[in-house]
């Protein structure tokens, strides 16, 4: 068996709990779609066995489905580095007033970049690494006298990180 750092490029769903992860690195080891490689998981003891999709000589391609708490920990890497990164995480937040039905209510949000960086132990640092972070505004609404929930919205943006 080979051990092999990969640099994780691409970590998305493909649908609701079915991702798809794209790794760079020697695929030298690979011979066949459907060979297993075992990820290791920071923070957890057994590494997960997950069939390689695709791949060629730069990196492969991984395609698993959320199911567990392993495979709920690979879904919230993100993609830019060797680093344990969170998928997602909540950077700001804010609530309204009550507000009447047809009324608004401007409200601004804003977050430290610093706030998506990771440990790297070789350096002993806080790194924020070059790339684009993915980012969604949600908006969610409650009925005011019994807090029932009415509905949520969302809007999705990117945030790039230049070197």
């Amino acid at each position: 068996m080979k051990q092999v750092l990969y640099t994780l490029r691409e970590n998305r769903p493909v649908t609701g709990d079915v991702w798809r992860m794209v790794l760079l690195g020697d695929t030298s080891a690979i011979t066949a779609p459907g060979q297993f490689v075992n990820v290791r998981i920071d923070g957890l003891y057994l590494r997960r066995p997950i069939s390689v999709c695709d791949w060629d000589g730069d990196g492969l391609t991984l395609i698993y489905k959320v199911v567990g708490r392993g495979t709920a920990a690979l879904a919230r890497m993100a993609p830019g580095g060797e680093l344990d990164k969170e998928y997602q995480s909540l950077a700001a937040f804010a609530k309204t007033k009550t507000l009447a039905p047809g009324e608004s209510q401007e409200v601004e949000l804003s977050f430290d970049l610093a706030g998506l960086a990771s440990f790297r132990e070789r350096d002993g640092a806080f790194v924020l690494e070059p790339g684009e972070y993915p980012a969604t505004v949600y908006f969610k609404a409650y009925r005011e006298e019994d807090q029932t929930f009415i509905g949520q919205a969302g809007a999705a943006i990117k945030i790039t990180v230049l070197s």
